[in-house]
């Protein structure tokens, strides 16, 4: 048993805990940030050992290949407590042990402040090794009940965004916690934005309430007023769909609104290749990947104070329908940007990651 967790430089094996994983390499939608920090990660340390375990995506379980990573998918398929929740969450200790007992594991690295966490705690202290977490949105907030069995005196927590550590901060007391916002891959940044852009408005995400989309289609049916020929399209599911669908119908917005659904990830980033700007009205982010996306696709961008937003050049933020719609009304006038935005690249993310690895 060791008392202290390795350095870096002493370091061989990362295991990368998660609740759901690309089920294969097609699959872009699955925790593209993740997807993006591991071939990173790769590069930045070839002699590191890096597995990951999926506890609930793929629904199947089974080990497979991603990219040259081993994956131990466990099935777990959301599966209910308390008894078939147990067994998943003894299925998942054991997997951890037999694969420390393969290859010593030497840090575990989890994400969300929920199973993994706290599963991953009570692995690594059998194993006198440290733990990492990953707070990823939501998780954050008083809701989740999980936040009351972690001892985060004994667990490195990264955090997305300065809002997200505030939050956290703000209920327990975190004394190693760092903000790291997740960065994108080379491959996502064009040469150049300067492309036929003939979509107005975007809105990218799960359609939920907390993503507080009704005040998407409110600023939609203002800007109409001044925008008679105005193009918009929500891209993304979820169980509001349909009620959103009505709203729009009784808004008369179906000339005007596209709602597509999901699209694999590289459609998403062609349709922000053709999009002015991103409206987002959220009510919480943990950091708000899909502001990175659109800033390195040449868009402005209007929204609320969630996340990692913050005022800039192409950035303008507001609170009510009617402020968003100004803001927006404005960046519409404004040129399109000829160069991707200043957003977060994923190698300085890993080197960041690093240094929570070696402490």
């Amino acid at each position: 048993m060791r008392a202290v967790g390795p350095s870096m430089r002493s370091m061989k094996h990362i295991l990368i805990f998660t609740p759901g994983f690309a089920r294969n390499e097609e699959d872009y939608n699955c925790s593209p940030p993740l997807q993006a920090f591991l071939p990173a990660l790769r590069a930045a340390r070839p002699g590191l050992r890096i597995t990951v375990v999926a506890l609930h995506y793929p629904f199947t379980a089974g080990l497979y290949k991603w990219k040259g990573f081993q994956v131990h998918a466990l099935g777990g398929s959301n599966v209910r407590p308390p008894f078939s929740r147990f067994l998943l969450w003894r299925k998942a200790k054991r997997k951890l042990f037999a694969i420390h007992k393969e290859y010593p594991i030497d840090l575990i690295h989890s994400f969300w402040l929920h199973e993994c966490t706290l599963l991953g705690k009570q692995v690594a202290r059998r194993l006198g090794i440290p733990v990492v977490a990953t707070v990823q949105g939501q998780d954050a907030l008083p809701e989740n009940r999980y936040l009351s069995f972690l001892d985060f005196t004994k667990i490195r927590i990264i955090a997305l965004s300065q809002r997200g550590a505030d939050t956290l901060r703000s209920m327990r007391k975190v004394p190693d916690l760092r903000v790291i916002p997740w960065g994108l891959p080379p491959e996502d940044f064009p040469a150049n934005t300067l492309g036929l852009r003939n979509l107005d408005v975007l809105g990218v995400g799960s359609l939920v309430a907390v993503k507080d989309w009704s005040t998407f289609l409110d600023v939609l049916e203002r800007l109409r007023r001044y925008h008679p020929f105005l193009k918009a399209c929500l891209i993304g599911e979820g169980e509001l769909r349909g009620v959103l669908e009505r709203e729009a119908k009784d808004r008369q917005l179906c000339q005007v609104l596209e709602m597509p659904g999901e699209l694999p990830r590289k459609e998403v980033l062609e349709v922000m290749q053709r999009s002015k700007v991103l409206l987002h009205t959220a009510k919480f982010e943990g950091q708000g990947y899909v502001f990175e996306e659109a800033l390195a696709q040449g868009m402005r961008i209007v929204s609320t104070h969630v996340g990692m937003a913050k005022a800039g050049p192409r950035w303008t933020l507001g609170s009510e329908p009617g402020e968003l719609a100004e803001k927006v009304r404005d960046a519409l006038g404004k040129p399109v940007p000829g160069t991707p935005g200043n957003a977060d690249r994923i190698e300085d993310t890993v080197t960041a990651i690093l240094e929570v690895y070696e402490r």
